[in-house]
């Protein structure tokens, strides 16, 4: 393993001539950063305010440290950056960039200091571990195609997450906020733990649950359509969130969940689905519609206040929450 400096202020990640160097602030002409090379920028890596360092082709290290930098520097990887060790961004810099940044080594680490990756963080192989908030805006996905991601207990905020292929993957998230506008796992081979993470989605992003046990997660649905596939276990609790009316879709699906609730008072639309309660208790909903949805197992799901639009089975229908309590508070049901 080498170390390679970044010197000379703003330039591209490929131009060795005038930037890299094999000690901190010494002469240009090291080579490039591999993924055997930790790289480092620090108080010796930028003269002036602004100045950026280019990420302007495929591109890789070991790790990468910018603690120490000065005077607000950023990084723009505008082509895919693989890194295999730790990575440490800090508060006073920029990141920008439409490139991939990915991890594959072994055991990763990822502290990202308040940054906004502002694109895509894929996970292709190894163990990448979150150590602080992760925030991906824009065209910010969290893709993994294998390895595992730890999320680390820490809060990700990302346009879309996504599980994808047939090569083994793990996502731990224990106490985890998951924010995002689509959860889509598309794949296969994937080992969840859950634990008591909590999955935000948002808009009119989709549910792609696949079928895979979610070990105690807990998803909330916040927008306005919503639309439900594969048929997931273990999911601790499903509840709709919207702040108006809502739809969703899930036809031909079987949701297996623990709970279940809403919030709000516009009119939730319920359409398709086989919708399973584990465990004791009831499950009670109100201001609903519901048409070609089936409930089970008996007398566990109740709608209140709420329209049967017909093809439905195993709801029990009131038209008055107060009956409900009554019942609940008498140990009826």
């Amino acid at each position: 393993m080498a170390s390679r400096y970044w010197v000379a202020g703003s330039g591209n990640w490929s131009d060795n001539t005038n930037h890299w160097s094999a000690s901190s602030g010494g002469a240009a002409g090291a080579s490039k950063p591999t993924s055997a090379d930790a790289v480092l920028f620090d108080a010796s890596s930028f003269s002036g305010a602004g100045q950026t360092v280019t990420v302007d082709e495929t591109s890789s290290c070991l790790s990468m440290d910018w603690t120490g930098a000065t005077n607000s520097p950023t990084l723009a990887y505008n082509a895919a950056l693989s890194f295999y060790g730790n990575v440490t961004f800090i508060t006073a810099m920029n990141i920008t960039g439409s490139g991939d940044f990915i991890s594959a080594g072994a055991g990763n680490t990822l502290t990202m200091a308040g940054q906004d990756l502002t694109n895509r963080l894929l996970v292709n192989s190894g163990v990448l571990t979150l150590l602080d908030t992760f925030l991906s805006s824009g065209f910010g996905d969290v893709t993994m195609n294998g390895g595992t991601l730890d999320t680390n207990g820490q809060t990700v905020t990302t346009r879309n997450f996504v599980l994808q292929g047939a090569t083994g993957k793990t996502l731990t998230m224990g106490a985890s906020t998951i924010n995002c506008a689509a959860w889509n796992y598309s794949g296969t081979n994937l080992t969840l733990t859950a634990n008591t993470a909590t999955i935000n989605v948002s808009g009119t992003g989709a549910g792609a649950f696949g079928n895979v046990n979610y070990n105690g997660a807990t998803f909330n649905f916040n927008g306005t359509a919503h639309t439900l596939s594969g048929s997931p276990t273990g999911i601790a609790a499903l509840n709709f969130k919207p702040s108006g009316a809502q739809t969703i879709t899930a036809t031909g699906t079987t949701q297996t969940v623990a709970t279940a609730s809403r919030t709000g008072t516009g009119l939730i639309t319920i359409v398709g689905g086989t919708w399973v309660k584990t465990g004791g208790g009831i499950i009670v909903l109100n201001r609903l519609s519901i048409s070609n949805s089936t409930a089970m197992p008996g007398s566990t799901w109740y709608a209140v206040g709420s329209t049967n639009g017909g093809g439905n089975s195993g709801w029990v229908w009131y038209q008055q929450q107060g009956i409900v309590n009554k019942l609940v508070g008498a140990g009826v049901i």
